[in-house]
């Protein structure tokens, strides 16, 4: 097995791969590879020229410093159980100690969670959620449409310290939000801002 920064030659079989381990319509993934895919921060595995794994890790920072975000993580179901992730993200340890950078991920439950620990990673940080439940659909509130500036002021007030998306990236999120139905909007109840 081979660990490598992907091509350009590898996005069908990445696609590929993000639909096995996802199972998104194909309009969303080529929306993510249009407008995200940089073959330079994206980890392949290969085996005997097919990739099979995959890490893609988005630009961010923590702490001042530079900050790698693992994002859909993905191994085809035929290689999982031989180390693939592991293999992956061992290369990214060096990378990261090798580049300085930070690497983080957030998985999306308590068993991804658990076998990410199993495999070596250590908790860096946690979600913060907050939560609005006092307001209720009868209390008065202003909305307002959110750029990616103000989105990016608010986060940077609101949230310190967090992992900090630059606007670029937020302005991604904002699209993604729209893309698949969602709205993103600023909202002013009783003099407090959320977005």
């Amino acid at each position: 097995m081979e660990i490598r920064y992907a091509k350009q030659t590898d996005i069908p079989q990445l696609k590929h791969i993000w639909k096995v381990c996802f199972g998104d319509e194909d309009d969303y993934i080529n929306f993510f590879f249009y407008h995200l895919f940089q073959p330079e921060r994206t980890v392949v595995a290969v085996c005997r020229n097919t990739v099979i794994g995959v890490v893609y890790m988005l630009k961010a920072s923590l702490f001042a410093a530079e900050f790698m975000y693992g994002y859909a993580i993905g191994v085809l179901p035929e290689y999982r159980g031989n180390s693939v992730c592991k293999t992956m993200l061992d290369y990214i340890r060096c990378e990261a100690a090798e580049q300085s950078f930070l690497f983080g991920l957030h998985p999306a439950n308590e068993k991804l969670f658990s076998f990410y620990k199993k495999i070596g990673l250590t908790e860096l940080y946690r979600l913060k959620t907050v939560d609005a439940s006092e307001f209720c659909e009868e209390t008065p509130a202003d909305l307002y449409d959110v750029d990616a500036s103000t989105y990016f002021s608010f986060r940077e007030r609101a949230f310190a310290p967090l992992v900090s998306w630059d606007e670029k990236m937020l302005l991604y999120m904002l699209k993604e939000a729209k893309y698949t139905g969602g709205v993103a909007k600023r909202i002013i109840v009783q003099g407090q801002e959320r977005i």
